[in-house]
């Protein structure tokens, strides 16, 4: 299944969903282009790959999981340099096997979501939290109704956007990725939460945290529009016992706790001083 966001033209799944919701919802949104919007909470929904993805799928050819082993683990841009491994190996006409294909597809599209939303982060700064939380109470919903066609006959799914340079991947995702989404529930609200961060993804914007909330090590995430702004706040975090940081709750249908989408770190003292967390 592909989904491509064309705006107008027949045939677009997403556009013929998400297009009445966006202009029922105008009066709290920022004039923005749909494109931008899907992207923005499609990277803050979807789990990126992690590592235990990169091997379970590169030891179904022994070279590849050597290559990978001996010039990439253990580096920084692991991701980006798993992509150009296996972008040099289909250059030289190589076959990739159906899991290393699948890995391929789901780098370039993550890549290239993070790389599209870091060069729009002055323009999607100006929506606010309210707006946040209601874009993304209104879009999670829509991004479900993908696991209809998956469920059918579809093997993948995947998001496509205009940009200047044309069509460009926003989402490749398989059947248990599309499940996963669908069985998690988005908080409505932003909230405040005491964190202890332990570890943290400079390139996919992915930690873990501990909490008396949670059992062992949680994840959070920070979407790619936000990385620059908060990698240093979040560096910083890692040293300090309990951080501060407003975030969605992304839960179980039962109400049990997954994993943090963190909007911002939150400075107390500018809190109750009712200032903003950073200045615009």
């Amino acid at each position: 299944m592909e989904i491509d966001l064309r705006p107008y033209e027949v045939g677009s799944f997403v556009i013929e969903v998400v297009a009445p919701a966006l202009a029922a919802a105008a009066p709290l949104l920022i004039e923005l282009p749909l494109s931008s919007l899907w992207t923005y909470v499609v990277e803050r929904v979807f789990r990126p790959v992690e590592d235990d993805n990169l091997r379970q799928a590169l030891s179904t050819q022994r070279e590849l999981l050597e290559l990978f082993e001996n010039r990439i683990a253990g580096q920084e841009q692991l991701m980006q340099r798993t992509l150009d491994l296996l972008m040099e190996t289909r250059a030289r006409g190589e076959a990739l096997s159906d899991q290393n294909n699948e890995l391929y597809e789901r780098l370039l599209a993550e890549t290239t979501r993070r790389a599209y939303l870091e060069g729009r982060q002055d323009e999607l700064r100006q929506i606010s939290d309210e707006q946040d939380a209601r874009l993304m109470k209104m879009a999670t919903p829509l991004l479900k109704e993908m696991s209809v066609p998956l469920r059918r006959s579809a093997q993948r799914a995947k998001i496509l956007v205009g940009d200047e340079k044309g069509q460009i991947p926003i989402l490749s995702a398989n059947r248990m990725q599309i499940e996963e989404v669908e069985l998690s529930v988005v908080d409505p609200e932003i909230q405040v939460v005491l964190i202890g961060i332990v570890q943290y993804n400079k390139e996919t914007g992915w930690g873990r945290f501990r909490n008396p909330e949670w059992n062992g090590l949680a994840s959070f995430s920070v979407s790619a529009d936000r990385k620059d702004r908060l990698r240093r706040d979040l560096l910083e975090a890692m040293d300090l016992p309990e951080t501060y940081v407003s975030a969605y709750y992304v839960k179980t249908p039962q109400g049990e706790n997954l994993r943090l989408i963190v909007v911002d770190i939150v400075d107390i003292e500018r809190a109750e001083a009712g200032l903003p967390q950073y200045d615009l």
